[in-house]
């Protein structure tokens, strides 16, 4: 067998490793919620799927943490929504299916175009499953994890540009998004999605993915062009716009659960 083959055959063998582990994964912490119907051997799986984080000297710790850290969010977040869907088995195996396309096809892509999908899921998971789990803590944690969430996913996005503050832009973006969890915290809003009645989804999480969306393109016009045209701008901020109005006027017509 000549090297070309055997490199070609390693290749392959590596893919068909790497899917089967991942898809493992998943279906390990779905089996684990089942069995014993608590989420902490699931969220002990998540956290040994990301051991090549502390594989390398203690001083690169921080920084691998940190550019793990959207997939850390979203590993957490299917975790514990699989947690809360217990009774509703299609619901789970529907999230576990999920898991997997995000293991398999969207993590590892490393196109802008992917990076923006990855944040906007660590976004909108990070915190719809926060408002979940935690809308009863202290309002400084719960704003704290907020914080976390949002600069996550604005440093993902952000560290794909050259020429500019990283964290500047990302600790702008989770205060903003923080200020508004931290209102969101006293006036939480849900919505159940018809066929998800084990999961809510907070009008906080919709809002701030939306408003993530426009400051993106935003920023993506800005450095396209060296100024932010309205023509790339126009659709998100009108698309933001409908929808707290029509979460408005749901709202007063109707009503929504609160969580």
């Amino acid at each position: 067998m000549s090297s070309t083959k055997k490199h070609k055959y390693s290749s392959k063998a590596s893919s068909l490793a790497y899917a089967s582990l991942n898809i493992l994964l998943a279906l390990a912490v779905f089996g684990t919620i089942y069995v014993t119907n608590s989420p902490i051997f699931a969220l002990l799986l998540v956290a040994l799927g990301k051991w090549r984080i502390l594989s390398v000297r203690p001083r690169f710790w921080a920084a691998n943490v940190l550019s793990n850290l959207v997939d850390i969010i979203v590993g957490v977040s299917f975790a514990l929504l699989i947690w809360l869907s217990g009774g509703y088995m299609i619901l789970q195996l529907g999230l576990t299916a999920l898991h997997i396309v995000w293991l398999l096809f969207i993590k590892q892509r490393s196109k802008y175009t992917y990076a923006v999908i990855q944040a906007g899921t660590a976004l909108f998971l990070g915190l719809v499953t926060l408002s979940l789990t935690a809308y009863s803590w202290d309002s400084f944690y719960f704003v704290a994890v907020v914080w976390v969430i949002a600069y996550a996913s604005a440093r993902h996005v952000a560290s794909r540009y050259e020429g500019i503050s990283t964290n500047l832009y990302a600790i702008a973006a989770a205060t903003v998004c923080a200020e508004l969890g931290w209102i969101s915290y006293y006036w939480m809003i849900a919505y159940t999605v018809p066929g998800l009645a084990a999961i809510k989804v907070s009008q906080f999480a919709i809002f701030a993915v939306l408003m993530g969306f426009v400051a993106e393109r935003t920023a993506r016009s800005y450095h396209k062009h060296g100024e932010v045209r309205f023509a790339d701008i126009a659709m998100p901020i009108l698309l933001t716009a409908m929808t707290m109005v029509v979460a408005y006027i749901f709202a007063v017509l109707s009503g929504s659960d609160a969580l």
